[in-house]
């Protein structure tokens, strides 16, 4: 028979908490290296048809009210790494637009492509950004590149699937104009 200790419930009344040891280890590298790239997880979506930049806001919203990890930054006291919690109300999350329908066929693919190689390479701030961000480049009217990156101190392979899956509900539930299907 196995016996477990039981679950130790951490107080939500501190302002900052422990960090785990993966956390310790790519906040650690972030320090050495000055901030680093090497742990992003970009991804991007050719969009067709018109997208309800709004809503998208909203579901996006909607999700880091929900999963604290993506709105947790990350400080040093007393040389170890600790974890804030940063509240919704300290956050105003928007998506980047970039308007590059003006472009022509060659032009706007070059400066697309410039643009997702410029957010791949660019790192977090662990101390102050939300551990995602997004951005929609207009290619026509009713087309573009939704540009998506989280932080892989905030994420990995299973969560962002699980994150995926959480957007499209929340997208359709909301387009549909019903509430937060778990909510």
């Amino acid at each position: 028979e196995v016996v477990h200790a039981p679950l130790e419930v951490i107080p939500r009344d501190k302002d900052s908490y422990i960090t785990s040891f993966a956390q310790q280890r790519l906040w650690f590298i972030d320090q050495l290296q000055g901030g680093t790239p090497e742990y992003n997880m970009p991804m991007a979506f050719e969009v067709q048809g018109l997208l309800n930049l709004s809503l998208l806001t909203k579901v996006f919203s909607e999700i880091l009210t929900r999963h604290e990890v993506l709105r947790t930054v990350y400080v040093e006291d007393e040389g170890e790494a600790k974890q804030r919690i940063r509240p919704m109300s300290e956050l105003q999350f928007r998506i980047d637009e970039i308007d590059l329908s003006h472009l022509t066929d060659e032009s706007q693919l070059n400066e697309v492509s410039e643009y997702v190689k410029a957010d791949i390479i660019a790192p977090f701030d662990l101390a102050n950004d939300v551990m995602v961000r997004v951005s929609y480049l207009h290619t026509a009217k009713d087309a573009g590149v939704l540009v998506f990156n989280m932080h892989h101190i905030a994420s990995d392979g299973w969560s962002m699937e699980v994150l995926t899956n959480e957007f499209f509900s929340l997208y359709e539930a909301f387009r549909r104009g019903r509430r937060s299907p778990q909510s």
